[in-house]
């Protein structure tokens, strides 16, 4: 082998091997941690759905996590399992709401498992001094039960993975949209002895979906129109009106001459029995007429309500199209789901000049975490993109609003 040849084969196995080497050491930090995480040493919390049929939901959420790194990077994997316990259901007087735990037609209390929890969160690391806290969401809306939320990894850079508390922070520092980030080499070594969080925080993000819920107990009152239950519309009810009778035989018992019967200007209590009805009393045909209107103001009324119910459906229906519509539009395309998350050397790389130059295919692929942050857009968008200043978040709570 010529020497010009050995020495340029030589400088290559010295360059792959430095590469070989920077690479190791920017994925130093591995170990990482896992867990799971509850609010306290009951759990139970209630969550406001911003309904104005079921305003309340109360249960026990739990948090999954998965902290490790990829090719150097943090990664984040994050999931919530829960039961629900409770809710509260509007009364149908519109006075108040009241707590149901299970006292409820088996209908509307088996819907209680539609409801979807997304719940938005901070919690503190252990051992980090200074404090850190770690803040994430466990992914799309999770129904009770011991199902895992579906969520997609989230990919960090070091330097905005952790939150530091700064001085003179408030109690919920750690769910603070604009915090200060904990210094990369502080997060890193976190990460190299093991991470472990704690005291988790709900934050004001985390929503619950209960349309299910609210479509349950519509039905059920719409098919028990006679029903008694607390939740169920009441309508008001028209006291009836007094009919003023003459009693024939009241003018005995008052002193007087004695009635003389047929004779004009007589006292005579069953003169006013010849005309077939006692005198002041409404005539038949009156009362049939008076029946007749009472109907017919009653079906001007249900008609009038049903225009305006069809009318405010229609408005929420058009203007959480627009929101919609505008959400995608802010975030745009939408990202692949998956990614390739490891590579391996091509077996037989070409040379040239002497130097064996590396290729690398994809053997494994993974999800994208910018699908998830791509999902966290459209949730952020809805808010910020909301027709009339307020973001719907129900159509049945929308059109209910409406209809005032």
């Amino acid at each position: 082998m010529p020497p010009t040849f050995a020495f340029l084969l030589a400088c290559g196995a010295l360059v792959t091997g430095l590469v070989v080497m920077s690479g190791a050491a920017a994925a130093a930090p591995t170990p990482g941690g896992s867990g799971k995480l509850t609010l306290s040493s009951t759990g139970l919390s209630c969550f406001k759905s911003g309904s104005t049929l079921v305003p309340l939901v109360c249960g026990v959420p739990v948090v999954h996590y998965k902290l490790s790194t990829l090719m150097g990077d943090a990664l984040g994997s994050y999931g919530a399992t829960w039961q629900l316990f409770s809710f509260h259901i509007a009364n149908g007087d519109g006075k108040g709401s009241s707590n149901y735990l299970g006292q409820l037609p088996k209908a509307i209390w088996d819907a209680r498992q539609s409801v979807e929890l997304s719940i938005y969160a901070a919690a503190l690391v252990r051992h980090s001094e200074p404090p850190a806290a770690l803040q994430f969401n466990t992914g799309l809306g999770v129904k009770p039960g011991g199902e895992l939320s579906f969520n997609v990894p989230d990919g960090y850079n070091w330097d905005k993975f952790l939150v530091a508390r700064e001085l003179n922070a408030g109690p919920n520092w750690a769910c603070a949209e604009k915090s200060a980030w904990a210094k990369p080499e502080h997060a890193k070594q976190l990460m190299r002895v093991g991470f472990e969080l704690h005291s988790l925080a709900l934050c004001s993000r985390t929503s619950v979906n209960v349309e299910g819920l609210e479509r349950a107990i519509t039905s059920w009152c719409e098919a028990n129109p006679k029903s008694n239950a607390r939740y169920c519309p009441k309508e008001k009810e028209e006291a009836p009106q007094e009919r003023s009778e003459v009693d024939p035989f009241a003018s005995l018992a008052k002193p007087g001459p004695k009635p003389v019967a047929g004779k004009p200007g007589s006292t005579d209590p069953f003169a006013s029995l010849e005309s077939g009805r006692p005198r002041g009393g409404p005539a038949p045909s009156q009362d049939m007429e008076g029946a007749f209107e009472k109907a017919e103001a009653e079906r001007v009324a249900a008609e009038k309500r049903k225009r305006v119910y069809e009318a405010a459906r229609a408005s929420c229906e058009r203007d959480l199209a627009k929101q919609e519509s505008c959400s995608k539009n802010s975030c745009g395309s939408e990202p692949p789901l998956e990614i390739c998350v490891r590579r391996a050397d091509d077996p037989n790389p070409p040379v040239a000049l002497g130097l064996f130059v590396p290729i690398y295919r994809c053997i494994a692929k993974g999800p994208n975490p910018n699908h998830a942050k791509w999902n966290s857009c459209l949730r952020d968008a809805a808010t910020q993109c909301a027709v009339q200043g307020k973001k719907i978040t129900s159509l049945s709570s929308c059109t209910s609003e409406r209809e005032k």
